[in-house]
């Protein structure tokens, strides 16, 4: 390795490799041989390891040139997990999809099961160990599934060393970009595992399975707040007639400045008018729309962020999971909101992208521009409140129908600030706020024995 540097700045960082050491799917780009990537391929040497494959039954990716279309989804059946169901060395069972037995039999998808380990093949790469789900499973042709001896891996360890520097950083080595990130079964197949003691290995699983508990625990905690808010709007038995035809006045389209026939869907004014004979007050009444903005300077101030992408949103809170960057690094003008805001995506791909923000400090938040930022305006309705409210199925079913009709369905602010809030959820606005509060701290603690399991590995491995 050589460096070249100007004072204390690094300006240029290069290594030379033998030609005996190129290997033999010949990876020439200088990323594959960046500095840090060597050191790993001497530490993971010097340790004992094992190729993933002779660990393995079967590696396999899913089907090359399968029809899984979304029109095949249906409300259950057999899942397909697809990458993004990857997240914090597991499979999460928010999100998923299926299709009938019928269709995955008619494509000769085959199944998968629980303690079968998943790597997500293109994009944002990751891996996690698919839990018990009580339905068969099978898989996207964005994921590759390897099913394991477990006579020679415990697969929650493997779960947890994929998700550690020494694991991941092999998996980000091998990534070849073409159109997006990508990795191979041939990848997966040639990863170096270390032997770890079976005893060892049980007591990682013990750790990531905690971990596991505890994030069901916070999804419990929301599922209690969202029943207790439903139920005091008299609509936990939600539910509505379906039809697939409708016609609707063009005065009344004309009015609304709407032409798209899903503005005018039956099913979200079958639940308007629900929610409309609840006395009440509208989401702008309580909370205002934040447009603060930030540009990122030319050089570098000093100020941290937290930088978050539209699809954390999908989880009920923002915290301090992802890094704080300097604003400078920051590649566009961004969205600003601190602690205590809602922020919801005005991109309307996933129906839940509402969240709070609840970082444990007070550093400065960014985000997509798309984001629509709300902040209490007094704290009559807390923001824990208006999340739940957001979220519950009937708004969300509501939600949907607001989306305009264009390629990319976008949500419209006005239509948000507009909405009714009703008054009667307030009677149980600190009990849902107790809930909620309970759920991040859960989802934190969570999170806290993840990390925790995954030092544990770096030390088995490395003998610390």
């Amino acid at each position: 390795m050589e460096t070249f540097t100007a004072g204390a700045e690094t300006i240029a960082v290069w290594s030379v490799v033998q030609w005996s050491s190129v290997p033999s799917d010949l990876r020439f780009e200088p990323e594959y041989h960046q500095p840090k990537y060597l050191s790993l391929e001497r530490t993971l040497s010097g340790i004992g390891c094992d190729r993933l494959e002779n660990l393995a039954l079967n590696i396999n990716s899913g089907p090359f040139g399968s029809n899984l279309l979304k029109s095949l989804y249906v409300d259950d059946g057999v899942i397909v997990l697809r990458p993004f169901n990857i997240e914090h060395a597991t499979v999460e069972d928010e999100n998923l999809v299926f299709i009938s037995q019928a269709d995955c039999e008619a494509q000769g998808l085959p199944l998968y099961k629980a303690r079968d380990v998943a790597f997500a093949r293109v994009g944002d790469i990751r891996c996690g160990i698919i839990p018990d789900f009580g339905k068969p499973i099978t898989i996207s042709p964005n994921i590759i599934v390897a099913q394991l001896d477990e006579r020679t891996i415990n697969p929650y360890f493997l779960a947890t060393f994929m998700n550690t520097a020494l694991g991941f950083s092999q998996l980000e080595r091998a990534i070849k970009v073409v159109a997006q990130p990508t990795i191979t079964v041939e990848t997966v197949k040639s990863l170096s595992i270390p032997r770890i003691s079976q005893r060892e290995q049980l007591e990682v699983e013990r750790m990531l399975r905690a971990s596991f508990q505890m994030r069901q625990d916070a999804k419990a905690l929301y599922t209690e707040a969202e029943a207790l808010l439903l139920a005091e709007l008299g609509l936990d038995d939600f539910g509505l007639s379906h039809r697939s035809t409708y016609t609707q006045d063009f005065s009344q389209a004309w009015a609304a400045g709407r032409l798209d026939a899903e503005y005018f869907h039956p099913e979200k004014w079958e639940i308007l008018s629900q929610l409309e004979a609840i006395p009440g007050r509208m989401v702008g009444d309580c909370f205002q729309s934040v447009r603060e903005l930030l540009s990122p300077p030319e050089r570098d101030t000093g100020e941290m962020v937290y930088n978050y992408d539209l699809t954390d949103a999908l989880r009920f809170f923002l915290d301090d999971e992802v890094e704080l960057v300097p604003t400078h690094e920051l590649g566009s003008t961004k969205k600003r909101f601190q602690r205590g805001d809602i922020v919801v995506s005005r991109l309307r791909s996933y129906l839940k992208e509402i969240a709070i923000v609840a970082t444990p400090d007070d550093a400065s938040c960014v985000g997509s521009s798309e984001f629509i930022v709300l902040r209490a305006k007094s704290k009559t309705v807390s923001p824990e409140l208006l999340l739940v409210y957001l979220r519950c199925p009937p708004v969300q079913t509501v939600l949907k129908w607001c989306q305009d009709g264009s390629n990319h369905p976008r949500f419209r602010e006005d239509e948000l600030l507009t909405f009714k809030f009703p008054d009667r959820i307030l009677g149980v606005q600190e009990e849902i706020k107790r809930l909620i509060r309970n759920g991040i701290q859960a989802s934190r603690d969570a999170r806290r024995l993840l990390e925790d399991a995954k030092r544990r590995v770096e030390e088995m491995v490395l003998g610390k």
